[in-house]
Formats: C-alpha cells, structure tokens, sequence
C-alpha cells in the first residue's frame, strides 16, 4: 500500500501538466507493484476522480473515505 500524501512541484511549471505527469507516472508505478492506493493528497484524489482508469488503485472500501466513485 501506498499513502499519497502531498504534491508539490515549483510555480514556474504550475498549469503546464507537470504536477498531471507526476501523478500519472506514480499511480503507475503502484500499478505496477501491485500496490493499493490512498490518496490523502487532494491533487492526487482530484486527479484519480478525473481519471477513472486509476480507481482501481483505492480500495473499494476506500473510496467513500475519499469521496471517490464506488466504481468508474
């Protein structure tokens, strides 16, 4: 399992899809290990909820603690 607990990348690439990047290749990666997601960090959950091909990754027991979908 894995906690996502805060994004930050530096102001000069804020709104050119970095921070998007990053999470993308992270729930990846936690693909990849076969491991479970939370994501405590509101990018990563705002970013999940935008991309329904990563709910997967959080726990359907998990989702309503993260006001995530029950299912994509």
């Amino acid at each position: 399992m894995i906690a996502f607990v805060h994004t930050e990348i530096d102001e000069r690439f804020a709104g050119k899809g970095v921070g998007g990047q990053l999470i993308a290749s992270a729930l990846d990666a936690a693909r990849r290990e076969g491991l479970a997601v939370l994501p405590f960090c509101p990018f990563v959950r705002a970013y999940i909820a935008e991309h329904t091909e990563y709910l997967e990754l959080v726990s359907a027991a998990q989702r309503r603690h993260f006001d995530l979908p029950a299912d994509a």
